[in-house]
């Protein structure tokens, strides 16, 4: 059993390394002075395809990390100077160093180019880099998570499920500001399922300020939906198919309807994606003077259904005031088949063989409702209140086919193995916010509370002619009941012309209980801690600026 579960894992956990591919430089005006913040964005050759993007820092060096070799299209722009565009050939495991790029000024009065001009595609702001999605033709016919891929200081691991933001794991995602409370795996199938036509922004928050949760300390990505300010009825849609080894269309519309003091708005979006994939691997360890080879063969036929709603009200009480309802929805359903091949050699002679034929099915439902509050006082100050409900629902089985094989070829054994966990997840978050100002700067505080209560059924066992067999030591069912108050204040300082300051804290209780249909009290904590933190934005002129968080 050892044995099988030492080759399941390096069956199921091995990945294509890709090994690190750069291209940096630096950019300068034409006196040779560093050009901060520089939007830079890299294009496939072959097909104009967004591949990543970034940012220029303060000396005006940038560096990209690419995750295949080829043929790009660089464009570097900034406000105020005339883009550029440039090729570029990138070979496997090498640095491609472009050296300096010199952005000419643009002819142009600054009035008149702001009146023709639109978002760049990247912003930096004091504590947040902002990607407008609409601003990328490239985007079109894409999902959020293709976007996220190709961002500054983001990362994606399709092998492991991970999430990671500047070098960090743990990223919290919201939407529409609201946190999504759920797992990077769970989180990435989501993402993949929202098409990038619906979305207006994304905000990559690398150091939150104290108005969020600490325990995204990783950062927080939150995805803006499209908005309609206009009045009357209106709306957009969007029609996408793509085709490599299989087929992903998509579909999806967003109405709006507003009149005076009412607006009513709602989106559906529906997408299938079916990517057939082959992956090889090789690993060798040599061990005492033996060499054991592995070599992995997987053909794999996953899809995926999405499906998402959205529908929601504002009424304006009074010229200050307004209430808001939402209700959403997502139903996303992964599936796959595969067939796996294990071969394994000692000093060069075939030892044993496993074929491994597994179905999975990992199928999330959300709904969420919301009723907000918001008040502007005569201190030109204003009042917030969030209440939510989200329940989670997930359904995981996964079949395991194991037939075994000597070196011989000679069939060993066959086992039939299941794993699959049933989780129900609800979430009842309250929020106060309360903004104001005091001579220049301004402030704000507020207060939150969130319950959660978890359930987890989880079955692991193998079937024994025809009858199931737990293993109880991993079978079980789990409650986990978690409570967390907390309050913060922050304040943004402008210190003169050239210099901001902001600084926060906040402070969080948390309670956390833990069971089982088996054992009480697996976890019981009762805990508070103070999160301070501080940002720093110097402008050096209107074109560049310096942050520190």
């Amino acid at each position: 059993m050892n044995n099988y579960l030492i080759m399941f894992l390096a069956l199921t956990l091995s990945n294509l390394c890709n090994a690190q591919i750069f291209i940096k430089g630096n950019i300068t005006d034409a006196g040779g002075q560093p050009l901060f913040n520089c939007s830079i964005v890299l294009l496939a050759a072959k097909d104009s395809l967004l591949a990543k993007s970034g940012l220029s820092n303060k000396d005006g060096n940038f560096s990209i990390d690419l995750n295949t070799a080829g043929n790009y299209l660089l464009l570097i722009s900034h406000t105020g100077y005339t883009a550029l565009s440039k090729e570029v050939a990138v070979s496997e495991n090498k640095v491609q160093n472009i050296g300096n790029i010199i952005l000419q000024k643009q002819a142009q009065q600054l009035q008149e180019v702001a009146i023709t001009a639109k978002k760049p595609f990247l912003e930096q702001q004091i504590d947040r880099t902002v990607v407008n999605v609409k601003s990328s033709i490239t985007n079109i016919g894409g999902t959020v998570l293709e976007v996220l891929e190709k961002s500054p200081g983001v990362r994606v691991d399709h092998s492991t499920n991970t999430l990671n933001m500047s070098g960090k794991s743990g990223v919290r995602v919201m939407i529409n500001g609201k946190p999504s409370y759920l797992s990077d795996a769970a989180l990435i199938d989501i993402l993949r399922g929202i098409q990038a036509a619906a979305v207006d922004k994304i905000e990559l928050i690398t150091t939150p300020p104290a108005r969020y949760d600490a325990e995204g300390n990783a950062g927080y990505i939150n995805i803006i939906l499209n908005q309609t300010p206009d009045e009357g009825f209106n709306g957009n849609y969007y029609i996408t198919a793509g085709a490599f080894k299989g087929t992903s269309p998509a579909a999806g519309i967003d109405l709006n309807w507003r009149k005076r003091k009412l607006n009513i708005y709602g989106s559906i979006g529906a997408s299938r994606h079916a990517q057939k994939q082959t992956i090889n691997s090789y690993r060798s360890i040599v061990y005492q003077g033996t060499e054991t080879k592995t070599f992995i063969n997987s053909e794999r036929d996953p899809y995926q259904l999405n499906f998402n709603a959205r529908l929601g009200m504002d009424i304006q009480l009074t010229p200050g005031t307004v209430i808001g309802f939402l209700a959403s929805g997502y139903n996303n359903k992964w599936g796959m088949t595969a067939e796996n091949v294990s071969e394994t050699y000692n000093n060069h002679q075939l030892d044993s063989l496993l074929k491994i034929g597994n179905s999975e099915i990992n199928h999330w439902k959300n709904q969420m409702v919301n009723v907000n509050f918001q008040h502007k006082l005569k201190n030109n100050s204003t009042l917030t209140f969030n209440a939510d409900y989200l329940h989670y629902g997930n359904i995981n089985p996964i079949d395991y086919d194991n037939n075994y094989y000597s070196g011989q070829g000679d069939f060993v054994k066959k086992t039939i193995t299941r794993s699959s966990k049933e989780t129900n997840i609800k979430i009842l978050p309250l929020q106060l916010d309360y903004a104001f100002n005091i001579k220049n700067s301004q402030w704000e505080t507020g207060i939150k509370s969130v319950q959660s209560s978890f359930s987890n059924d989880v079955f692991v066992g193998e079937s024994v002619q025809n009858t199931w067999h737990a293993n109880e030591e991993f079978t079980g069912i789990y409650y986990l009941k978690e409570n967390i108050q907390a309050a913060y204040i922050s304040a943004t300082f402008p210190l003169n012309p050239k210099n901001q300051f902001k600084a926060g804290l906040r402070y969080e209780h948390t309670k956390t209980d833990l069971d089982s249909d088996t054992k009480q009290n697996i976890v019981n904590r009762n805990y508070g801690n103070f999160f301070p933190n501080i940002f720093w934005s110097h402008s050096i002129n209107d074109n560049n600026k310096i942050n520190f968080s």
